[in-house]
């Protein structure tokens, strides 16, 4: 099984230091990858402040199905529909994206500026949560290979683009970073 610690948590780990505190990390981010919602309202509780829907666990179990191309999604609005889908699903991928794994992300809207809004929410949070970074460490511009408004490659090779409906998606090669 490959191991959940980052980098500089296993250096620390082989180096002698606390493996019960190692432990306890490894624990914490089973029990994340089983449940995003969990996941989401520990690491970005800011992004769902709010009581969570019941609805959205279907939600949250669909998105996790690798099996599930389409999932259609009607709800009233201001129930976080686009908050799961568009920030808390992206970087639950993000940050349980193994080393092998390859993680390309295409945030499609109406309009590039809507998807632009999207991505800087994502890019905000990989900023600013410290929860998320004690857990999967450092996921932020500090770290990223690009970080431009409508095109971000993350440490760990995720690649997220931000478009509009009736823009390119082809064209972009697998595995540019430059």
């Amino acid at each position: 099984m490959e191991s959940l610690l980052t980098e500089e948590q296993l250096q620390s780990t082989q180096r002698g230091s606390d493996y019960e505190a190692a432990y306890a990390l490894e624990k914490e981010k089973a029990g994340f990858e089983k449940d995003m919602g969990w996941f989401g309202k520990y690491c970005f509780p800011t992004a769902l402040a709010k009581e969570t829907p019941s609805f959205h666990r279907d939600i949250y179990k669909s998105l996790k199905d690798d099996d599930t191309k389409r999932v259609l999604i009607a709800a009233p609005r201001g129930t976080a529909k686009s908050t799961v889908c568009s920030l808390i699903f992206p970087l639950y991928k993000i940050a349980h994206k193994g080393p092998r794994d390859d993680l390309f992300m295409v945030i499609v809207s109406e309009s590039q500026a809507q998807s632009i809004n999207f991505l800087s929410r994502i890019k905000y949070h990989l900023e600013h949560s410290d929860n998320f970074r004690s857990i999967y460490g450092d996921f932020s511009s500090n770290t990223a290979k690009r970080w431009t408004g409508t095109d971000v490659v993350l440490r760990n090779g995720t690649r997220i683009i931000a478009v509009g409906t009736g823009q390119r998606v082809r064209g972009f090669i697998e595995g540019d970073t430059t």
